[in-house]
Parts: C-alpha cells; structure tokens; sequence
C-alpha cells in the first residue's frame, strides 16, 4: 500500500476524519478493541465504559510518552 503522506498533521486529520465519521462503527466494527475488553470488566466489577475507556488511554499515552517521544504521544491523543 503507497503511503499517502509522511507529516504527522495530516495523518491526524485523516484518521480523524475517519473515526469522526464512524465508518468503523457503522460497519459494526470495534475501533481498537476496547469494548470486547470492557464487556469483561464490566460483567466481573461493574466499571462503566467511560471510566474504563479513561483509565486504559492515561495507560497507554504514559507508555507511550516513555517509549516515543512526548509530541507523538500527545499526537495520538488528537487522533483518539
């Protein structure tokens, strides 16, 4: 597959676009597996979906704030 660009703005706006627009969602589709994992903890400890959903992003940007630099961390949080 040809990559359609190389700055990170644009791809940004483009998954943006895409999740904006809930062609994932809409197609029945999970956007990045979050919910099968939510069902589970919400059958075992009644965590709503919110909560749970802002718990595993502040988990996952710190890993990746350490891992990658800062700006990509703060990147994938415009994307989300």
């Amino acid at each position: 597959m040809p990559v359609i660009t190389q700055l990170d703005v644009l791809i940004v706006m483009y998954c943006g676009v895409i999740v904006g627009l809930g062609i994932v969602v809409k197609s029945g589709g999970a956007i990045d597996g979050i919910e099968i994992l939510h069902i589970w903890f919400n059958r075992n400890y009644r965590i709503t979906f919110d909560t749970f959903l802002l718990a595993v992003n502040v988990v996952i940007i710190n890993i990746a704030a350490f891992v990658f630099l800062l700006v990509k961390a703060i990147l994938s949080l415009a994307v989300y």
